[in-house]
């Protein structure tokens, strides 16, 4: 698969049931490190199939892409996500018995102004994790509320090498914590929010992950749900953990993303962590996800272990 040459007008076939060919788009990446906006997207068009490989194209390269003021619509919405996966529900909303809730609204009245904002991968407390996520804005503050997203890859790759052969190894325990325990309670009450508390217990993911399609290695560790690495000692491990936290925090791995009504931003799951901003109290932020595909993460391989070619 060739690169994808951003930041310059590209053809992209958007072509109706009669073969219409929409203008070009222009890719204007945010940073060198991660993201890219997609200019000149139009909807309103069937996306042929060398289009839609387009589009994943570009996702696999700037590993988060924006499509700004592109719908309002949630059918369209759900239109544009299906390029990039199959819609799943979150597997919360799965256990609460709404297996074909497709749409996960996230607002800011669940939060509130002390709430915390902590980089994280979705759901990496469920034995399988998302492939990717399409995530529309219907309201916005007139400030703050931004999203910010991390390259895990490259994250990986600027550590040093005695580090990486450390951590390429190790495992770390995922879980929902307190923080989502008690938003779920608050959402569904005592009883049930308990009962699926139960039913995820945690999982356990390599520190070190190979990335299904590009084959780069990811960290993938997160605050928001990594706990410990197992077979360390306690504190041993979070002086490891607080280590390659604060390192994934470098803003030479982010891209930031300012919402208006009806951008859509869709992200590879597999490869970042992202974090919404709780900077913009008491205006109202609401947007609505859709999750993609889902899967085990590999174990990426040990690089001391391969062969010359």
């Amino acid at each position: 698969m060739n690169s994808v040459q951003s930041g310059v007008q590209r053809a992209l076939l958007l072509v109706d049931p009669g073969g219409y060919m929409s203008e070009t788009l222009r890719v204007r990446p945010l940073t060198s490190s991660i993201g890219a906006v997609v200019e000149g997207f139009d909807p309103t068009y069937g996306l042929s199939p060398s289009g839609a490989e387009e589009l994943r194209q570009l996702l696999y390269e700037h590993l988060v892409i924006f499509l700004p003021k592109v719908t309002e619509d949630p059918d369209v919405h759900m239109e544009i996500a299906r390029v990039f996966g199959e819609p799943i529900p979150h597997p919360v909303q799965a256990g609460m018995g709404a297996p074909t809730q497709l749409l996960s609204p996230i607002k800011s009245d669940a939060y509130g102004p002390d709430a915390d904002s902590e980089f994280h991968t979705d759901y990496t407390f469920h034995h399988e994790t998302p492939d990717a996520a399409a995530l529309r804005a219907i309201a916005v503050p007139t400030r703050g509320g931004d999203t910010i997203w991390a390259n895990m890859c490259q994250a990986f790759d600027a550590l040093s090498p005695e580090i990486q052969k450390l951590v390429n190894g190790l495992d770390a325990f995922h879980s929902q914590g307190e923080r989502f325990n008690e938003l779920i309670v608050q959402w569904y009450g005592e009883t049930e929010g308990r009962r699926i508390a139960k039913e995820f217990p945690g999982a356990t993911h390599p520190v070190v992950v190979s990335h299904p399609v590009t084959g780069r290695r990811v960290l993938f560790v997160n605050p928001g749900y990594t706990r410990s690495i197992v077979g360390l000692k306690s504190s041993e491990s979070k002086a490891l953990l607080d280590f390659l936290f604060n390192h994934m925090r470098d803003p030479r791995f982010h891209c930031r993303y300012h919402w208006s009504v009806g951008d859509i931003a869709i992200w590879d799951e597999r490869a970042t962590v992202h974090m919404g901003e709780g900077n913009f109290w008491p205006e109202r932020r609401e947007l609505v996800r859709i999750t993609l595909g889902s899967a085990l993460p590999e174990r990426a391989a040990d690089p001391t272990a391969l062969t010359p070619a």
